[in-house]
């Protein structure tokens, strides 16, 4: 959670301090950029998170993700001639490994041919704020026999007593086809596996 700390252009006094749930994740290393756009709305954008449009009360109208440390794979997902690239973002900023991919909020695949992007996919803000995206996001074997290699990858929501999700229905594992298609998208366990 952000605080931003409205101040008066006379003198310069603390006018309002609003709170706004952000991806930076509070990092004492990021660095804050404001741009007013009316008396009402502003940009925010920090060195670690996404960039958001927000009101004074700390609504959020948008925002447009950030793509840290970029991971690429060359695999055939497409089905043309040439390799492609799945390209997955790192959102978890581990302090001992930069380098090192853990979760991913958004995933490209650009054609190998024709180097356009083929397909994205972008996990949704509240999404990723409750999950912290995409785990362990890898080509597979082709899983639904169309010749072209498939994209598996998990995600792992609070299992916390209380949070409504004790028995892991949240947690679950997501198939892409190599065309963007999600193939399986359901939880690892139930409540059945408990009783």
């Amino acid at each position: 959670m952000e605080k931003v700390k409205i101040v008066t252009i006379d003198d310069l006094e603390v006018y309002k301090t609003i709170s706004i749930n952000s991806t930076s994740g509070g990092s004492s290393s990021a660095v804050y950029s404001v741009k007013p756009l009316d008396d009402d709305h502003f940009l925010l954008c920090s060195s670690v998170g996404d960039l958001l449009k927000c009101n004074l009360t700390g609504h959020i109208f948008w925002n447009y993700p950030r793509l840290n440390n970029l991971k690429i794979e060359r695999v055939d997902l497409v089905g043309n001639s040439e390799l492609d690239l799945l390209v997955k973002s790192s959102e978890e900023r581990n302090q001992d490994s930069y380098l090192e991919v853990t979760n991913s909020r958004t995933i490209l695949v650009i054609d190998g041919e024709t180097k356009e992007i083929a397909w994205s996919y972008e996990m949704e803000y509240d999404e990723y704020l409750e999950s912290d995206g995409l785990y362990n996001v890898h080509a597979i074997d082709d899983i639904n026999s169309d010749g072209k290699n498939d994209i598996i990858g998990f995600k792992q929501f609070s299992a916390d007593w209380g949070s409504g999700d004790e028995y892991g229905e949240k947690t679950r594992l997501i198939a892409f086809s190599g065309d963007g298609t999600i193939l399986y998208e359901k939880p690892l366990t139930n409540d059945s596996e408990y009783n």
